[in-house]
């Protein structure tokens, strides 16, 4: 998210849902930096760091406060292995490989049960995979 960076000297201060940020970790395990410049980062971001932020931009004269814009999460699907919001032919790959034998590293655990699991939930390539595919 960016703010205003030219002109005259200016001060920022980044908001989420009308409440000031600041720097840091936050409750939910997220790490913000830049809540008093231009550009606010957002770290190890979770679905409780959804909702409207913006900043207001203040120097000697004014102030103005950006229009709210919202941050969703997509919810981490079980059998997303690669963990970029879709299950595909790469997760099999990884899913396949964790159950046949250690070629590929993969911290998780694999069962039989898991393929049925991952069936449900395949969506194809760039397709966001239903969040509730694995109940």
């Amino acid at each position: 998210m960016a703010g205003n960076t030219a002109g005259a000297p200016f001060t920022y201060q980044w908001r989420k849902d009308g409440r000031p940020l600041a720097d840091g970790l936050t409750t939910s395990g997220s790490t913000l930096r830049g809540t008093d410049m231009p550009v606010l980062a957002i770290f190890n971001v979770s679905v409780a760091d959804e909702g409207g932020y913006d900043v207001v931009i203040t120097n000697a004269c004014d102030s103005a406060t950006s229009r709210i814009a919202v941050l969703g999460v997509l919810p981490v699907v079980t059998p997303d292995l690669d963990a970029d919001c879709d299950v595909d032919l790469d997760d099999f790959a990884v899913f396949h490989a964790c159950f046949s034998g250690p070629t590929v590293a993969y911290s998780g655990d694999c069962a039989k049960a898991d393929f049925g699991i991952f069936q449900r939930c395949f969506s194809g390539p760039n397709v966001p995979a239903d969040p509730n595919c694995a109940n």
